[in-house]
Order: C-alpha cells, then structure tokens, then sequence
C-alpha cells in the first residue's frame, strides 16, 4: 500500500470518527411540551427550536460527510439565532438598571457599551454557550465559519455544532419563558474599546 493510498485512508477514517457521536436529547420543559409550557415561549424561540430539530434528531453516525455538514449548519444557524435573540432580551432586560447605576462610571461611551455587549454577557453568565459558539464561528473548523465564508467544509467540528444547540436550548430555556438571570455588576468584565486599548497598551 502505498503513501497516497494510506493517506486517504487516514482521513477516511478520521472523518468516521468524527462523525461517530449521538446528540443528546433535549428535555427541557419548554422543549419536552409539558402541559402549560409551550403557550408561554416566545414564538420566534420555538421556531428556531423546531427548524433546529428535524436535522438535530435525524443525524446519525451513518450519514455522508457532506450529509452531517448540512445537518450540522442548519442545527448551529438556528441555535445561533436563537442564541443571540435570548441573550438580546437578557441585555434589553437589564439595560435600565446599567444606565440608572452605572453608565456615569465610565469616562468612554465605547468602553460603556463593550462591557455590556451581548458577547460580554454572554461570557459572564453562559460561558459554556460562549465558548461553543466560538467553536462553530472558529477559522478551519467552525461550522458557521465554513457556511459564511463559503468555505470548503473537510475536517469541520461537527459535534460542536449539536453541542451548541443543545446548549442553547437547554441553559438558555428560562430565558425564552423570560426569566432572566439576576444581574450584578460585580460579574461582569469592564472591557475596553479599541481606542482605549490602544491608548493603554
């Protein structure tokens, strides 16, 4: 056998594993359509749920390459939007608290808005959401990454993907029925604007 021949076999086999995972369930109550739950969801919430669960319940390890990579970036669009709605309420919800106690602590407008940025309090309060959506925007393996930039889609991390959406659609449940976390200034990171980081540096 010679080295191209193993070389494709190589990555044959590393595509198999990488598509050798079962997504777990979603069985949240806002999910799991528990009497008297799913009247109270903000509908745009559910919509994105139920684009996200056809291709999130129909992957399976069997699947072609290019199979799991649609089913992947049709699971992360709709987690991502989902995502990014409910984190959109959490900082809306908080935003008269903020201004009322704490906008006349900052000397810059821009560092004021950097530090209560929807990825600023995504980070605070679901860091594991953060970090797997940074996993499916990541430059050569991130799902969403590959679909926006119309890149080729070999080697993709297909189980962030899922990973992602099931964390969306789990830690973020409370939110879609608009129970917010409590906010407290304490937690968050005071993060600076390009400007002022470059002054600083």
């Amino acid at each position: 056998m010679n080295d191209h021949v193993k070389e494709i076999i190589s990555k044959m086999e590393a595509a198999k594993r990488r598509l050798d995972f079962k997504p777990d369930p979603i069985t949240t109550p806002m999910i799991a359509g528990k009497k008297g739950t799913l009247n109270i969801i903000k509908s745009d919430i559910l919509t994105h749920y139920l684009v996200a669960e056809e291709s999130y319940y129909t992957y399976h390890k069997d699947l072609s390459e290019a199979e799991a990579v649609n089913k992947a970036q049709a699971v992360a669009i709709a987690a991502r939007s989902a995502d990014t709605y409910q984190i959109r309420a959490i900082c809306k919800g908080a935003s008269g608290h903020v201004d009322n106690h704490y906008k006349d602590k900052f000397s810059c407008h821009e560092c004021y808005k950097a530090t209560f940025s929807e990825s600023n309090i995504r980070q605070t309060y679901f860091p594991k959401i953060h970090n797997l959506r940074r996993a499916v925007n990541k430059d050569r393996s991130g799902v969403l990454h590959a679909l926006d930039k119309q890149l080729a889609t070999g080697g993709l991390n297909i189980k962030a993907a899922f990973d992602y959406c099931y964390a969306v659609f789990t830690e973020l449940a409370p939110v879609s029925m608009e129970d917010y976390p409590a906010f407290d200034i304490r937690l968050v990171q005071k993060k600076n604007c390009k400007s002022c980081e470059k002054s600083v540096k």
